[in-house]
């Protein structure tokens, strides 16, 4: 993995992180999702990918039980994901 990648995926992620936490919004913008997805086609980070991916999911509507349930992690876990903590 380069780490000019995994740098750039980061610069993107508290870009988008800035964006969530000053709107408070629930739902990702166009261009908010188009980065998400860049990233995640990319996917060279496993983590990273987890995280965007249910990001995505919860964008399409999935509630955080049943995200958290399909990744076998617990709900608190899923909401910081998705709350841009």
């Amino acid at each position: 993995m380069s780490g000019v990648f995994s740098d750039k995926i980061f610069l993107q992620l508290a870009k988008l992180e800035k964006i969530c936490n000053h709107k408070g919004m629930k739902f990702l913008a166009e261009n908010e999702r188009a980065i998400i997805l860049d990233c995640m086609h990319k996917k060279q980070d496993s983590r990273i990918y987890k995280r965007l991916h249910v990001i995505i999911l919860y964008d399409d509507g999935l509630s955080v039980a049943k995200i958290a349930r399909l990744f076998y992690l617990d709900e608190e876990t899923i909401r910081s994901y998705i709350e841009c903590t």
